[in-house]
C-alpha cells in the first residue's frame, strides 16, 4: 500500500512529496530519496521529528525496520539529515571537549565513541548526564539576605538505550560526562593519567560535598592531600589557617567547614609535612586510593522520603547504592541508619512515585519509599548488571566427579530485579526455587528456566522493536534443557499454581497491550508497555520448562 510523506531535506531546507511502498525498509526509502533528489549519502539518515501534541520525541528510523512499523501517516514528514553531529561534554573538572559522534547511536554506544576518543579503559562505567535550569514559580522572589536566589539546576542521566534526540536532547545542549559505576576502580593507576584525573575530581567533590561519614583522622588526611595538589609542599609562612580558609570549600569535607579548629588544622598539616616533595599525580592517586577505602566509596545517593516504623509522617533520607552494599543514611548527619550488602536484595520495582526493595529472608517486609526517581534507581542497578553481563558472557554448568567437590556457576540477568546463584554438588540438589542455595549477586536477576543471556536482553526491552527481538530468541530458547542444579525444589502441584499464575499476568499485560492500541494510544505509549510484555512471556516460557 502507498504511502505519501513529505521528505525534508535538511540541507537544503526543501521539502518534496513523494510516495512509498509501506513494506519498503527505511534503508529502501534512502536509496529511493537519494535516486530522486540527488540528495544524501552513507552518512545520512532519515528523522521522525517530535510531534508536540502526544509529546513523542524526535527519533531516528532504523535502516532495518519498514515505514510500517513505524505507523506513519500521509503527509507525515520525516527528514533527510546527517547522522553525525558536534556535541559539546563537559567532564567533572569543568572542561569541555566537542566531539563528532554518530546520533543515531544509543546513548551507551554513544559513550563507547567518547571513551574511545579519549582514551578511556572502561567506558561502560562512564555515562552522560544532562544539566538543566529549573524554572521558578516565582522569580521575584528574594532570599533571607534580600538577594535574588540563584536557580536550581537538575542533573540527570541519560537513558543508556534511547539516542539523545529520543530524551530531548536539543542540538547546542552541553552534556556532562561521569562517572556512573564503580568496579574496576581497583585497575586505574598512574600510568592511566586520563581516568586517574577523572576519578580522582569526582572523589574530592564528593568527599568536598559530605557524601561520606569521615572521621577527623580521615578528614586531615584528606585534606594535607588536596592541599598539597593545591599548594604545593607546606609552606609556614604562607600556608597559615586563614590563607586555608579561603579554599576550605575544596579542601575538607562539608561536615567538618563550620568547625575548622585549631587542632583539625595542626593535624592537617602534620599529614601534610608528611608528604613533603610528593608530585601531584601521585597525590592524586594516594586521594583515591584513600577514598576507595571509605565503606560509602563509589556511593549514588538518591533523596527519598520513608516512614519509619509507628510513625506517621514520612522522613527524608538518602538512599544510597554502591557495587556491594545498598544504604540508608541520615540526611543531616550522615550517619547510616541501615545497611544491606546488594548481595540480600532479591527484587526491586520501580513506580512513578516510588521505589520498592525486597531483601527476601534478610528483612521483615518489603522497604518502599516515596521518590521521583524510581526509574532512574532500576537504571543504576541495571547498569551495574549489563556490565557483569559482559564479564559472563557463557553460561553453563560444569560438574566434577570427584566426591564432594561442587561447581558454581555465576549468574546475572534481569527481571525487574532478581539475582542469584545456582549452586550444583553431589551432596545434594539446590537451585532456581530454594531459597537455601541461592545467593544474591550484586545489580539484578535471573528469570527461571530461561538461559541467563536471553534473560538480560529480555531485561533490556525498552520498546517493541526490542521485545519483539527479544522474544525471538525466547523462541529458541524453548527447547534448550535447563542445567542440572537449576530446576528447583517446587512439588508439582506448586509447578502448576505457578505456570498457571504466569499464564494469567501474560494474557493481563497482552490484553492491555491490545485494549491501548485500539484506543488509539501512541507509539512511545506502546512502547512503555513493552518491558511487562516481554518478562511476563519470559517468565511463562521458564514456568513451562520447569513444570515439564
Amino acid at each position: 500500500m502507498a504511502l505519501q510523506l513529505r521528505v525534508l531535506i535538511v540541507s537544503t531546507g526543501q521539502t518534496k512529496a513523494m510516495r512509498f511502498n509501506q513494506n519498503m525498509s527505511v534503508s529502501e526509502v534512502l536509496q529511493e530519496i537519494r535516486e530522486k533528489t540527488n540528495e544524501g549519502g552513507r552518512d545520512h539518515g532519515i528523522m521522525q521529528p517530535a510531534d508536540p501534541t502526544s509529546q513523542r520525541p524526535a527519533r531516528w528510523l532504523k535502516p532495518q525496520k519498514t515505514l510500517q512499523f513505524y505507523n506513519l501517516y500521509a503527509n507525515d514528514v520525516i527528514e533527510l539529515r546527517k547522522k553525525h553531529r558536534p556535541i559539546k561534554v563537559k567532564l567533572i573538572d569543568e572542561t569541555i571537549k566537542t566531539i563528532l559522534v554518530d546520533d543515531s547511536l544509543s546513548v551507551e554506544e554513544v559513550v563507547k565513541v567518547i571513551g574511545e576518543k579519549m582514551d578511556l579503559r572502561n567506558p561502560e562505567e562512564f555515562s552522560l548526564a544532562v544539566e538543566r535550569t529549573l524554572q521558578r514559580k516565582n522569580p521575584n522572589k528574594k532570599g533571607k539576605d534580600g538577594k535574588d536566589k540563584a536557580p536550581k539546576t537538575t542533573v540527570n542521566w541519560l537513558n543508556p538505550r534511547l539516542s539523545l534526540h529520543e530524551q530531548g536532547v536539543g542540538d547546542d545542549e552541553v552534556l556532562t560526562l561521569k562517572k556512573k559505576f564503580y568496579v574496576d576502580d581497583d585497575k586505574v593507576d598512574r600510568n592511566d593519567q586520563v581516568q586517574l584525573h577523572l576519578v580522582y575530581v569526582q572523589c574530592s567533590t564528593g568527599v568536598a560535598n559530605g557524601d561520606h561519614p569521615i572521621n577527623p583522622m580521615e578528614a586531615a588526611q584528606f585534606g594535607a592531600l588536596q592541599c598539597q595538589i593545591l599548594y604545593g609542599n607546606y609552606d609556614a609562612q604562607k600556608h597559615t589557617q586563614k590563607a586555608i580558609e579561603g579554599r576550605i570549600d575544596q579542601i575538607l569535607p562539608l561536615q567538618y567547614r563550620k568547625s575548622f579548629s585549631k587542632n583539625l588544622f595542626n593535624d592537617m598539616v602534620r599529614e601534610w609535612r608528611s608528604i613533603v616533595n610528593m608530585k601531584e599525580i601521585d597525590a592524586k592517586y594516594r586521594y583515591v586510593q584513600l577514598c576507595r577505602s571509605l565503606k560509602t566509596y563509589g556511593i549514588t545517593y538518591y533523596d527519598v522520603k520513608f516512614k519509619p516504623k509507628g510513625a506517621v509522617k514520612l522522613k527524608p533520607l538518602k538512599l544510597g547504592f554502591t557495587f556491594h552494599t545498598i544504604m540508608m543514611v541520615d540526611t543531616e548527619t550522615r550517619n547510616v541508619l541501615r545497611e544491606h550488602p546488594i548481595t540480600h536484595l532479591k527484587r526491586w520495582a520501580s513506580g512513578p512515585n516510588s521505589f520498592t526493595l525486597d531483601f527476601g529472608d534478610y528483612a521483615d517486609s518489603y522497604f518502599t519509599v516515596q521518590t521521583l526517581e524510581g526509574e532512574s534507581i532500576s537504571q543504576l542497578v541495571a547498569g551495574y548488571i549489563d556490565i557483569l553481563l559482559k564479564r559472563r558472557k557463557d553460561g553453563g554448568v560444569i560438574v566434577e566427579d570427584d566426591e564432594g567437590e561442587t561447581a558454581e556457576e555465576d549468574f546475572v540477568a534481569v527481571e525487574a530485579g532478581v539475582a542469584g546463584r545456582a549452586v550444583t554438588s553431589n551432596e545434594y540438589d539446590a537451585g532456581a526455587g530454594d531459597t537455601n542455595a541461592t545467593t544474591m549477586l550484586p545489580g539484578g536477576g535471573m528469570i527461571p528456566g530461561v538461559s541467563p543471556a536471553i534473560a538480560g536482553q529480555v531485561g533490556k526491552a525498552a520498546t517493541l522493536s526490542d521485545a519483539d527481538d527479544a522474544i525471538l530468541r525466547l523462541m529458541g530458547d524453548v527447547m534448550n534443557p535447563i542445567p542440572i542444579g537449576q530446576h528447583g525444589t517446587m512439588t508439582p502441584e506448586q509447578l502448576r499454581q505457578d505456570l498457571a499464575l504466569k499464564n494469567q499476568q501474560l494474557w493481563s499485560s497482552a490484553g492491555m497491550l491490545i485494549e491501548a492500541s485500539n484506543n488509539g494510544a501512541s507509539r512511545q505509549d506502546l512502547d512503555k508497555m513493552a518491558p511487562d510484555l516481554a518478562k511476563n512471556l519470559a517468565n511463562l516460557i521458564g514456568a513451562a520448562k520447569l513444570a515439564a
